[in-house]
């Protein structure tokens, strides 16, 4: 029986990634930077962070680099965006 959770377990994760995924792509291809930014933060802090959109982007950037990053706006949502 626990290898049958087991597996149901894996398999639940895996479409839930892959729905994730998918509304994460959609979301950047029809959503302005700032949408696409709150997408992302919904992703990874399960809500939309207070605060200037550079400073909210940098925060980001320091989660899933370690540092912030260079470029445009749209440019860094896109290295975010790809990376994850």
């Amino acid at each position: 029986m626990t290898r049958y959770a087991n597996k149901a377990a894996a398999m639940l994760v895996a479409m839930v990634l892959l729905c994730f995924a998918g509304y994460a792509a959609a979301q950047s291809a029809t959503a302005s930077p700032v949408e696409r930014l709150v997408a992302m933060e919904g992703l990874l802090f399960g809500t939309q962070q207070q605060g200037a959109i550079v400073a909210r982007l940098q925060n980001i950037e320091n989660v899933v680099f370690g540092e912030s990053g260079s470029g445009t706006l749209p440019e860094r949502l896109d290295q975010c965006w790809n990376f994850v």
